[in-house]
């Protein structure tokens, strides 16, 4: 079974609040979640990285669909996110993450 997890979220500097949103689906079913996350944010790719880890923390909660799961693929629209993930270090020192 394939489970895809789309994440997005956006950071206000000014306000210093981060929010998210992310959608999973598998054969078994859809989940939504979005809200504010909490704790100190700096800059949007760790809300991006956050909402990333949350959702992918959430599916391994549920053991009915990790029973069946053979891959997870992950959506997301933060390039630098991305980066880190992999631990890209030409990239990383590049866009100076």
């Amino acid at each position: 079974m394939l489970i895809t997890i789309t994440t997005d979220a956006s950071f206000n500097k000014k306000l210093e609040i981060a929010t998210f949103a992310f959608w999973i689906t598998s054969d078994l079913g859809r989940l939504k979640m979005q809200g504010r996350l909490k704790g100190k944010f700096i800059h949007s790719t760790h809300a991006e990285m956050a909402c990333i880890v949350n959702a992918v923390h959430l599916v391994t909660t549920m053991p009915e669909w990790m029973k069946f799961c053979k891959r997870v693929i992950v959506n997301t629209d933060s390039m630098n996110s991305i980066h880190l993930f992999n631990k890209d270090k030409k990239a990383i020192k590049r866009y100076r993450l």
